[in-house]
């Protein structure tokens, strides 16, 4: 039955909020039991702990069932949960010094991906990927699903989920790395991701057990324990969620702090609502001792509200035409492609590929656009140029516009002797006689067909322009604090070219673009070096 069942698992889910269905309920556990188990396991090594803590996720996600995106795959969602109530039961444990169960079967430490500790690292850092690597190499490698079956799970092209896997394998290598995992190399970690993937397969037979205790049979108390831990520090954890939409403020904090009886409401469109759940009880079933000193852990990232200081982000993953530019930051500034351009696989899914030509994309003249010189603000892309500009001398076209400002031009760009730049412009009492204020990457020629990432930051408090080439601070330039900036009124930012159609200073760009970002703060380093690692 758990191997024949159609139903997706947002239907499954569906099926148990609507008339409390036990059966699909059970056919949810035995698709998702390897995947929690295998996460528990490698963080407690034992068997029975293990067992409990993948109890209590699922219990868990009964109890929040109804606050789920029905549309959005599960399995990111268990792991998150799982790995914490895993980390928090095995920190109990070990402060009581509890280890009298046996320990799960260890690998041989004849390679770094046969270190026993590696198999916690794992989740830790699996854990801690951004979102759009994270999904992917867990739907892929963890719960074994193909590349097809993870692109339409994720609803997204193969090749897209293709290079989200390249990048998030080697994100997840170099941390590893980073962690003591010694010489591991990718084809070691594939060969790890596939060992863990078959370590618990399903079977261990919990799966119609975890069902009825969701539907109203009896829990162990150790259960109980880490489900009301789970349930307490999702609560606690920031409120950036946004499929977690509360009915009343008052009635979804009295609700959990007794793990009550009405769920949030179901996602828009839906009309089901879920009946109380046995788990009210838990609270009242708990031995009175201290709780559990939970890891607080939120839900995971693709939740978060978006950043109120990105303005503007365009992935350029779309190759579906006027939805090619748009606008990935929520704030509906969606770009317009202008003349020829192609759209190609890129550094993070799909890039904007220009042919230096003078087709380009053109973002809109929205209000915090047109002003975000005016305060701090930092502008982001991936670039990888194809040969050099070419022009009439340095001073004029001999320039690829990356992210630009048209007029007195500001952003990001690439010159003829392979150097890159981030330029801001300083009024002054004539108008027509701005001052250059720029930050460049002198230290050596970066040289074309290679990926470069580049973020521009203007800190108008400090007096400071920077830029950063993947990930580290390459120049700086100081000004006046505060100094004002040049008025540029309604000029567009243009990603691919600077001034379409000028005989000089056009700058049209040739090469590949990639995840063009506008903030309207300026960049940490470590926000930057984040950025970079795909944060």
């Amino acid at each position: 039955m758990i191997r024949t069942d159609s139903r997706t698992d947002g239907q499954l889910l569906a099926a148990f909020l609507e008339r409390r269905d036990e059966e699909a309920f059970e056919v949810l556990v035995g698709r998702h039991e390897s995947l929690v188990l295998s996460v528990c396991g490698r963080v407690l090594r034992d068997e029975h702990g293990a067992r409990d803590a993948a109890q209590a996720a699922f219990l868990v996600l009964a109890r929040k069932a109804a606050a789920l995106d029905l549309r959005r795959p599960l399995g990111p969602w268990l792991h998150h949960v799982a790995y914490g109530i895993a980390v928090s039961a095995r920190r109990e444990r070990e402060a009581r010094r509890r280890r009298e169960h046996s320990v799960m079967a260890d690998f041989k430490p004849s390679s770094p991906a046969n270190d026993p500790d590696l198999r916690e690292r794992l989740d830790r850092e699996l854990d801690s990927l951004p979102e759009k690597y994270r999904r992917p190499l867990i739907l892929f490698h963890l719960e074994g699903k193909s590349l097809a079956e993870t692109a339409a799970t994720l609803g997204s092209a193969e090749g897209t989920v293709g290079a989200w896997l390249s990048r998030g394998r080697e994100l997840l290598r170099e941390r590893l790395v980073r962690r003591g995992a010694g010489a591991l190399t990718g084809t070691a970690l594939v060969g790890f991701l596939a060992r863990e993937a078959e370590a618990h397969p399903a079977g261990w037979g919990f799966a119609r057990a975890a069902a009825k205790a969701a539907t109203g049979g009896s829990v162990p108390a150790s259960v109980l324990q880490l489900t009301k831990g789970a349930l307490t520090m999702l609560l606690l954890a920031k409120v950036k969620v946004a499929f977690l939409a509360l009915s009343a403020a008052g009635a979804f904090w009295a609700v959990n702090a007794a793990l009550g009886t009405a769920s949030p409401a179901l996602p828009q469109g839906s009309t089901l609502v879920a009946p109380p759940l046995s788990l009210a009880a838990v609270g009242a079933a708990l031995p009175s001792e201290t709780p559990l000193a939970f890891e607080a852990f939120e839900a995971e990232p693709s939740i978060f509200a978006a950043s109120s200081d990105l303005i503007g982000h365009w992935k350029l993953d779309d190759e579906k035409g006027s939805t090619a530019a748009a606008d990935a930051s929520g704030r509906g500034a969606n770009g317009k492609v202008v003349g020829t351009v192609a759209f190609v696989p890129g550094k993070l899914g799909g890039a904007l590929q220009v042919d230096g030509k003078g087709g380009y994309v053109e973002l809109p003249e929205t209000e915090e656009l047109d002003k975000v010189q005016d305060g701090n603000y930092s502008v982001a892309a991936w670039f990888k140029p194809e040969g050099v500009p070419e022009g009439k001398d340095a001073d004029n076209n001999a320039a690829y516009g990356i992210l630009i400002k048209t007029g007195w031009h500001t952003g990001l760009s690439y010159s003829a002797d392979k150097k890159f730049a981030m330029t801001h412009w300083l009024a002054t009492d004539k108008p027509l006689e701005p001052t250059w204020v720029g930050a460049g990457a002198w230290d050596q020629d970066y040289e074309p067909g290679e990926w470069y990432h580049l973020v521009g930051v203007v800190d108008r408090g400090a007096g400071t322009v920077k830029l950063y080439l993947n990930g580290d601070e390459k120049g700086s330039a100081d000004f006046t604090a505060n100094a004002p900036t040049r008025k540029y009124e309604r000029v567009s930012w243009k990603i691919g070219i600077a001034s379409p159609g000028a005989p000089s200073y056009a700058w049209p760009a040739k090469g590949l673009i990639d995840d063009a970002r506008i903030y309207s703060k300026a960049l940490s380093a470590a926000e930057v070096k984040g950025l970079y690692e795909g944060k």
